[in-house]
């Protein structure tokens, strides 16, 4: 049986969405959180927590552009990758 590639992609709409909604809820916790002083390191986590999501949206959409497109577009797709985790990773690990 084949993939519809309709169905695929109304489902991949509704995850960002659904996704887009819960990183909302996230960071409106997050900015209670800390208007009510809970420790910033908690409301430091929720931000990245957040931020990794808003990324994994921002990626599936960004593959789907490149897939189809020559090598050169799919090395740089794994930099940029590579550059935002590193930019996220390292400043929570110092």
């Amino acid at each position: 049986m084949s993939k519809n590639p309709k169905s695929a992609n109304s489902i991949e709409k509704q995850l960002a969405f659904f996704t887009l909604c819960f990183i909302a809820i996230l960071y409106l916790i997050t900015m209670i959180l800390h208007l009510c002083g809970v420790q910033p390191r908690a409301v430091s986590i929720m931000n990245t927590v957040a931020t990794i999501l808003l990324l994994i949206v921002a990626a599936i959409a960004g593959w789907r552009y490149v897939e189809n497109k020559e090598t050169v577009w799919k090395v740089l797709y794994i930099v940029v990758i590579l550059v935002i985790l590193a930019c996220i990773v390292v400043p929570q690990c110092v």
